[in-house]
């Protein structure tokens, strides 16, 4: 069976846990503790909102945080659905080391969502709206820029060019 690939038409609007970050980019808290850290693109991820608990000043940059709450808890529903579906029938292409299966994918998906839309709710000034691959703060505003996954899933839509854009400018914001 080659050319299996898991696809979804448009962006998806999910996000992750500030474990999953933990994880995935070896993140201590004791490291970043009063340091400003960026996550750009942001999306429905619960980095912010979780970081700030460990004394990190976090800040989340996305497109769609032009967007009332109620907005983005129905983009959150309907891209957690969309990429759970697009799973069937290729979930062994998928790398389950930290995910025992599609329902713990969900499970995690929903929790960011549900965490990133109350902290964004209540503490809007932490949720940036830009576009990239242009960023509105100065250069070496953090100390440390984060990018989930945004620019390894979409290689088939970004060109090279807004890729290497968008490097340069996570790296210019940040020292």
């Amino acid at each position: 069976m080659t050319g299996r690939k898991y696809e979804i038409d448009d962006f998806a609007f999910i996000g992750r846990t500030f474990e999953e970050y933990r994880r995935m980019f070896d993140f201590g808290t004791d490291r970043w503790s009063g340091q400003r850290v960026l996550d750009c693109p942001a999306g429905p991820c619960s980095f912010v909102a979780e970081a700030r608990e460990h004394g990190i000043e976090a800040v989340g940059a996305d497109v769609m945080y032009d967007r009332r709450p109620a907005a983005l808890s129905t983009a959150c529903t309907g891209s957690i659905e969309t990429a759970m579906d697009a799973l069937d029938g290729v979930e062994d292409l998928y790398r389950w080391e930290f995910y025992d299966d599609v329902p713990e994918l969900t499970s995690y998906r929903e929790r960011a969502a549900s965490r990133f839309l109350h902290d964004y709710a209540h503490n809007g000034e932490r949720y940036v709206p830009t576009t990239l691959p242009a960023l509105p703060f100065a250069d070496g505003a953090f100390d440390l820029a984060l990018s989930a996954h945004f620019l390894f899933l979409y290689d088939d839509r970004l060109s090279r060019a807004f890729h290497v854009e968008t490097a340069r400018e996570l790296l210019r914001v940040a020292d």
